[in-house]
């Protein structure tokens, strides 16, 4: 309660709209009463912390190690005489990775700047040039020497992916930097660039927000900023109380989330609330069973039978249609049994139904046909005193022996 100005305007903006709530909300969708209340509570979550930050109150923010080493990779450089190497990603600005690595480049040159040592800023686009030059020169000015500023600090290479990959890697190879900072958005590229700096020994830190690339930065470079936390770097590294303080609301609102879901997952999964019993729930599952149930037969009836047999049979997809209300009502086509499979086949067309059988299935029937034509007395009467499913396979078995012995009889004969 240290902060009285804030809770005194919450408690009035509450009470105001209690009052318009009970006047019958002219205007305002009741259906959005729990979004509007969620709006309102994660945008004073926000304002609180960073109110807080601002009077200068100190409270805890969690630790990002890649965050801690950038200073150490900077000081590192210094010591050693060499560079550092920041790869602003391979996008434009219109993609908020770049925006946010453009950002913390500003945070990088002032530390290059303090101690005097050597950056090079390897870009793909001409905008990120501009950007970065104007980022760069800011954070020299700040540091108080602009006379250590000059354009080539920040300069294009090419456009192209693996062009820049391959500039990028030759920059590495000629100068061998001691630092090497990859935070953008990046592909493909990201392995071949960290491999780089990892075979010259250079100290890796890497941010990006692209989940593909994750698993190479994290393998191949020293300390990795996943996700939120490079969103979150030019916080942690300027140190502004409005930046820190929305950190810390974004941190407290996806804890009480987090603690919802869970909740939520224990209440209904743990049959706490057994929702499924509850007349409403069974209500909306027949609407919705019986809403699926007339659109399939819509959609089916309109599809081809050739379609239709090769859904079936997942040979193809059917049309677009009938597979989304298939999954909507929970149908399942794939399990449908082999003997059905086959029987819609059948009567649809016989050809179709030829050709949709695996090899060996084939050789069966083929087999049990010629032996069905070619029976004696003796065979005939040995199938009446077996069941069915032996019949298939005596059948079976005659029909190939009988069908091989020709041949081979044929093949002495030519030899």
């Amino acid at each position: 309660m240290k902060d009285k100005q804030f809770w005194i305007i919450g408690a009035a903006i509450t009470v105001a709209f209690l009052i318009f709530w009970m006047l019958g909300h002219p205007g305002f969708n009741s259906e959005r009463i729990v979004m509007f209340v969620a709006i309102v509570g994660m945008a004073g979550t926000l304002i609180y912390y960073i109110r807080i930050a601002k009077r200068g109150e100190s409270f805890f923010l969690r630790t990002i190690p890649g965050l801690k080493a950038v200073e150490e990779a900077v000081g590192r450089s210094t010591e050693m005489g060499k560079p550092v190497l920041y790869v602003p990603g391979i996008m434009d600005m219109d993609q908020v990775e770049t925006v946010a690595g453009v950002i913390v480049l500003g945070h990088v040159a002032r530390m290059t700047a303090r101690y005097e040592t050597s950056l090079n800023v390897p870009v793909s686009r001409s905008i990120v040039m501009k950007a970065g030059r104007e980022s760069v020169r800011e954070s020299y000015t700040l540091e108080g020497r602009p006379d250590l500023f000059h354009e080539d600090i920040v300069h294009y290479l090419t456009d192209d992916q693996f062009a820049y990959a391959a500039g990028v890697n030759g920059i590495m190879n000629r100068e061998k930097p001691a630092a090497c900072l990859y935070m953008g958005k990046f592909y493909a590229e990201s392995l071949i660039l960290a491999e780089t700096g990892n075979s010259i020994g250079a100290i890796q830190i890497a941010g990006t927000a692209s989940q593909a690339q994750i698993p190479f930065f994290v393998t191949a470079c020293d300390y990795t900023l996943i996700g939120e936390e490079f969103f979150a770097a030019s916080a942690y590294l300027s140190q502004k109380p409005e930046l820190l303080g929305g950190v810390k609301g974004q941190d407290i609102l996806k804890a009480f989330i987090t603690g919802i879901v869970i909740f939520s997952t224990v209440l209904f999964n743990g049959n706490i609330i057994e929702y499924r019993n509850l007349p409403e729930w069974v209500v909306l599952e027949q609407a919705h069973d019986k809403k699926a149930e007339i659109l399939n037969k819509e959609s089916w009836n309109m599809t081809e039978p050739y379609d239709r047999y090769m859904g079936i049979n997942n040979k193809s997809i059917i049309n677009d249609s009938v597979k989304v209300i298939s999954e909507y009502s929970g149908l399942q086509w794939e399990d449908l049994e082999l003997n059905e499979k086959e029987n819609f086949a059948k009567n649809i067309s016989d050809d179709l139904y030829w050709k949709q059988l695996p090899f060996p299935l084939k050789q069966d029937l083929v087999d049990i046909e010629y032996s069905l034509n070619h029976l004696n007395q003796n065979q005939a009467t040995e199938l009446d005193l077996i069941s069915e499913s032996e019949q298939n396979e005596q059948l079976i078995e005659w029909g190939r022996h009988e069908r091989v012995l020709p041949n081979i009889k044929h093949f002495l004969t030519v030899q």
